[in-house]
């Protein structure tokens, strides 16, 4: 879900970013692209680690490439140290996102899967779609 709010963040401060650091559209187009490789390779490595390991240190490194990628991108002088930084967070966010449910659903009680999986689904994306009104609003 977090992958949803990225892309649409990505959409709606596009056109700010590319004034801030003077690049052109293709130049921006490389950070949704690059972030959704950064994802698939985040969710291959953490998940074969996971897988090997188990979940505990996969998931706590996962937290801190986020919570350092996203906090240090925040401060990022130019583009391409961007770009590095978000690579950590998007590598982070895939390994959140595959390891957070089956942990979640490990302690929940059987009677209530189902309701909570299917809530856990439908209000990020609810959110999702109300973040693009909040970010405009920002902006």
């Amino acid at each position: 879900m977090a992958f949803g709010f990225e892309t649409l963040l990505f959409a709606l401060i596009s056109l700010k970013v590319q004034d801030e650091w003077s690049i052109s559209a293709v130049q921006y187009a490389n950070l949704p692209a690059l972030t959704c490789i950064f994802n698939i390779l985040g969710g291959v490595v953490l998940s074969y680690l996971s897988d090997h390991y188990g979940r505990v240190w996969p998931y706590a490194v996962s937290v801190a490439m986020i919570g350092v990628g996203g906090l240090a991108s925040a401060f990022a002088p130019d583009y391409t140290t961007f770009l590095l930084l978000r690579f950590f967070a998007s590598f982070g966010m895939m390994g959140v996102s595959i390891l957070a449910y089956p942990v979640l659903i490990e302690f929940l009680p059987v009677r209530n899967r189902g309701r909570v999986l299917a809530l856990l689904t439908l209000l990020p994306a609810l959110a999702v779609c109300a973040s693009g009104g909040l970010g405009w609003w920002l902006i």
